[in-house]
């Protein structure tokens, strides 16, 4: 069995560690929270575990050892062992209202539900970091490219991730509705107000794409073109983004 360890990638706590590798696709996995001053906090989670040595609640420097290299979860052998990095956002705080309303199964892992987490381009990140150690995540994804934009209703509130990351809001006074922007893999990076009338989540703008949509979306856009719809998993997303569930 693989002997490597896995270390993290910056101070932080530890927010959450498996019970059982079999209550997910990632086998045993942690999440680690990484409060970034103004910009709010990041999660870095490393998965396909073969075991763990943190405990939930406890801070780690980094470097810090996390557990050892596996290949727990599904479609993993031993020859393929490896650790699955993901540095991204928690999309909402009331997840677990989310997915009592959309799924049947119980939720064994709460806010840190592969569905609840979205990550950006760790490899260029950490790339870029590597080049200039101040980067950091809010600002390396407002550099990212924006693939598509949803206008949603205002249901009275401000969307819960851009009043938890301030660097995402943009514009002024709330209006009708709320433009969100998002990257190609889905990272909400803009917030903006709207007077956009919508009743429902719909695409306002896509980038042009001579082919399909759902090849570069994670299959949450429909269509080609300069056209988009959002998909029945886009549309729970989404829904899920904006809080409006």
């Amino acid at each position: 069995e693989p002997q490597d360890s896995v270390h993290a990638i910056a101070d932080g706590v530890v927010a959450y560690t498996t019970n059982s590798p079999r209550t997910s696709n990632y086998g045993h996995y942690v999440v680690l929270r990484h409060t970034i001053g103004k910009a709010g906090d990041f999660y870095s989670l490393y998965a396909h575990l073969s075991g763990i040595d943190v405990v939930a609640g406890t801070p780690i420097q980094r470097g810090g050892l996390i557990g050892r290299m596996g290949h727990t979860g599904d479609g993993i052998d031993r020859r393929r062992s490896h650790v699955h990095l993901e540095l991204g956002l928690v999309l909402s705080e009331r997840f677990e209202e989310y997915y009592g309303k959309n799924y049947k199964l119980a939720n064994g892992h709460g806010l840190f539900h592969g569905s609840n987490l979205v990550g950006l381009d760790v490899a260029s990140f950490l790339t870029v970091n590597h080049q200039d150690p101040m980067l950091m995540p809010d600002a390396f994804l407002q550099q990212e490219e924006v693939y598509y934009k949803v206008t949603v209703p205002n249901r009275g509130h401000e969307i819960e991730i851009a009043a938890s990351h301030p660097w995402m809001r943009q514009g002024g006074a709330a209006d009708i509705a709320w433009e969100i922007s998002f990257t190609r893999s889905g990272v909400p990076v803009a917030v903006a107000p709207s007077a956009r009338a919508a009743a429902f989540p719909v695409v306002s703008w896509v980038k042009p794409f001579a082919g399909y949509h759902s090849w570069n979306t994670r299959s949450m856009l429909g269509g080609s073109g300069s056209t988009a719809t959002l998909t029945t998993a886009g549309s729970h997303f989404v829904q899920l983004v904006a809080g409006d569930f």
